[in-house]
């Protein structure tokens, strides 16, 4: 049985090029862009959100590396993660990069970087 080797998949314009053009006379277009389409879908799979809090119409953000409620800015914006094979999610903020998680204090989290493995950056 002959074994194929994995080649890493890059989704940049670049490599999508190179690709069309060593594959141009063995693929058909529709063929290609229908799995360009199907590529974008997965990297769309992350949304944004904003988190109002309802009594004092204020924000979820990050401030000083930690979780703060703040006026809407730049900082009140996360990037909801989905895991794998799982309902629970990451929250990254959009200004910071960090993670909101509560691995060292319980009662004020933290915003920075994580473990993939700690629970405490996972929420539902």
């Amino acid at each position: 049985m002959k074994k194929f080797k994995s080649q890493p998949v890059y989704l940049s314009g670049k490599s999508i090029l190179d690709f069309w053009q060593r594959h141009q006379g063995r693929t058909s277009p529709f063929l290609f862009f229908l799995c360009l389409f199907f590529s974008a879908q997965l990297l769309l799979g992350q949304e944004t959100a904003e988190f109002k809090n309802a009594w004092t119409k204020n924000f979820l953000g990050a401030n000083a590396n930690k979780g703060s409620v703040e006026s809407q800015g730049n900082s009140t914006i996360w990037v909801v993660e989905k895991t794998a094979n799982s309902n629970e999610i990451r929250l990254k903020n959009n200004a910071t990069g960090g993670y909101l998680n509560c691995e060292k204090d319980q009662k004020f989290p933290a915003v920075g970087n994580i473990n993939p493995e700690w629970w405490s950056a996972l929420w539902v």
